[in-house]
This record gives structure tokens, C-alpha cells and sequence, in this order.
């Protein structure tokens, strides 16, 4: 009667037979210390997507409060104080204004504010001048360091130049929103 045929794992088990028992265990204890690492490996990949899924998890629970808060109401002033408080209690801006562009394009208008002593709302900003007004034309967000710092650098400058005889230079003072000495 014939031999059945081979399958792959029958050549496999035949190729180890003709092999030292020293390699063998050089095979096998090579082999164990790869799967050492795989499980280390693989610990530190289970931990590391365990972490992400988990602030997933509450990135997508705090946007589904917002959103539920914000769907709760049609009044603008509370939808504005829900996003600035949320944004205060998510990313830690504690001063926030929201802007809107009056009619004709040219100005915006203070309609909230989060944060500053004397709240600001009513407050404007020409688009293209100041800090707001400029970030506004642009459409590009600006972060600024040391606000109070380079302001008060700008009106020892604007000073010198009016002392200088050449206030004609100079365009319109802008004061921040709710940042009188700013």
C-alpha cells in the first residue's frame, strides 16, 4: 500500500530530525526569548491603545454634553455662556470672548465674554487693526505671549513717535476688549 501523502506539517516535523539537539535548543530558546518580547511588546501596545480609547471615550462623552446643552436651548446668550464656560472647564481658558462681524464687514462686536473683570460685551474691534482685528482679516489663528508686555512696548513706541512730531504715521489706537491696561 502507498504512503499517504505529505502535508506541510509532516516536512516540517521530518526537517528537525537531521538537526544537533544543540541547535535545536539554540532554535528554541531564540524562538522563547522573540515571544518574551512580543508579550512585552504587546503589553506595552495593549496599555498604550487602552490609554487613547479611554480619553476617546471622554473626549466623546464631553461632546455629547455640549451638544445635548447647546440643543437645549434656541436663546444665543446661553449657547454663548455654555461655550465659554466649557471651554474654560475643558481647556482651561479661563478669559474667552466671541466675536461676531457686525453688517458692512468692518467691525466686530463683543456678544460674550468669560473670565474678565469688567466684562466686555458691546465692546469693538475694526477687522485688520489691533490684534483681533488683524487675526480676524487674516482668518488664521494668532497666540500671543506677554500680551501686556508688547502693548506697553507699542505705546512707549506710539509716545516716542508723537514726541518725534510724526502722529500723522500712526493709525488708531485699539484697546482689547475687556483689557483696558492691557
Amino acid at each position: 500500500m502507498p504512503a499517504p501523502p505529505e502535508d506541510d506539517d509532516d516536512a516540517a516535523r521530518q526537517a528537525g530530525r537531521g538537526v544537533p539537539e544543540a541547535d535545536r535548543s539554540a532554535f528554541a530558546k531564540a524562538t522563547a526569548d522573540r515571544s518574551e518580547i512580543a508579550i512585552e511588546h504587546d503589553s506595552a501596545t495593549l496599555a498604550r491603545n487602552t490609554a487613547k480609547l479611554a480619553r476617546q471615550m471622554q473626549e466623546f462623552q464631553d461632546l455629547q454634553r455640549v451638544s445635548a446643552e447647546v440643543n437645549s436651548t434656541l436663546d444665543l446668550e446661553e449657547i454663548y455662556d455654555i461655550a465659554l464656560r466649557t471651554m474654560d472647564e475643558l481647556f482651561e481658558f479661563h478669559h474667552a470672548i466671541i466675536l461676531l462681524l457686525e453688517p458692512g464687514g468692518q467691525t466686530l462686536r463683543v456678544v460674550a465674554s468669560h473670565g474678565y473683570e469688567n466684562q466686555a460685551v458691546g465692546g469693538r474691534a475694526r477687522v485688520g487693526t489691533g490684534v483681533i482685528g488683524v487675526v480676524a482679516k487674516k482668518h488664521k489663528m494668532l497666540h500671543v505671549n506677554n500680551l501686556g508686555q508688547q502693548r506697553a512696548y507699542a505705546a512707549a513706541q506710539r509716545r516716542q513717535m508723537m514726541k518725534a512730531g510724526r502722529g500723522e504715521e500712526l493709525g488708531d489706537a485699539v484697546a482689547g476688549p475687556g483689557l483696558p491696561n492691557a
